[in-house]
């Protein structure tokens, strides 16, 4: 697999349609606007979260609706990979027309993390490249042969609630944990908050705490130690925090402990 470009919400003005191209590789889109495509030299329109897989040898071309008040805007992926032809036979989403997993940031978790691997160039960069394209066209089918499942939606907060909770040292953002399963910052938050009666981050920084007493109490680790093990930007801050959530300073937890 070659990762040949990529880019997120990628703004193209009104008016203007992406040029017909033809591409020998695969070009992989997310729609954040409705747009208009060609398919067998018709035009068709698609909506807000769709997307579009492309094959090799297939017109390319899009453009916004018409009487759009603005252009269309994307996600887009180039990637190069014969075996992304029998990935997609055993997972047979629609090919070169539009369609909907029901999440509107469908491809924003791959790409972000596609690229860090092409940045980093690690051991197996590009095993784990295409681990996380084979990843997300299974999950793509899933969504995509279950749409009307109530339960996929509580399934993809169940997994990143269940990631968090298991490692809350690791940098989490908002953000990341929102995009990972196709959500904006804000609807995620409020499903998260409906669904387990707390916002994202109180809980991330409540595991922390419990992670940081644990540590507190059977560790022999030095105070700054367990702040920076427990993902705690500062000394000061971890101490202002556990202070205000247990009334006691970590310094004196641990004496007592």
């Amino acid at each position: 697999m070659k990762l040949i470009g990529g880019n997120v919400h990628t703004t193209h003005t009104l008016g203007a349609f992406s040029a017909r191209v033809k591409f020998d590789f695969y070009s992989l889109y997310c729609f954040e606007t409705p747009f208009l495509y060609e398919r067998d030299g018709k035009l068709f329109s698609g909506n807000v979260g769709d997307l579009l897989i492309n094959t090799p040898g297939a017109v390319v071309y899009h453009g916004p609706i018409p009487d759009a008040q603005k252009g269309f805007v994307n996600d887009w992926l180039y990637v190069e990979s014969d075996e992304l032809t029998a990935l997609l036979e055993q997972y047979p989403l629609p090919l070169n027309t539009a369609f909907s997993v029901g999440r509107p940031l469908a491809l924003r978790s791959l790409f972000h993390r596609l690229r860090a691997e092409s940045i980093s160039q690690a051991i197996g960069y590009q095993q784990k490249q295409w681990a996380l394209l084979t990843e997300t066209i299974i999950d793509l089918y899933r969504d995509y042969t279950f749409p009307k499942n109530a339960a996929l939606p509580h399934v993809r907060l169940e997994l990143i609630r269940e990631k968090m909770l298991c490692a809350p040292e690791k940098p989490w953002t908002l953000e990341e944990m929102a995009t990972a399963y196709g959500y904006s910052v804000s609807r995620f938050c409020a499903l998260y908050k409906k669904q387990f009666g707390i916002a994202p981050k109180q809980e991330l920084m409540a595991a922390r705490l419990l992670m940081a007493q644990q540590l507190l109490q059977y560790s022999g680790n030095s105070v700054t130690d367990i702040a920076t093990a427990c993902g705690f930007q500062s000394l000061a801050h971890f101490s202002r925090y556990f202070k205000d959530n247990t009334g006691v300073s970590p310094q004196k937890y641990k004496k007592q402990q």
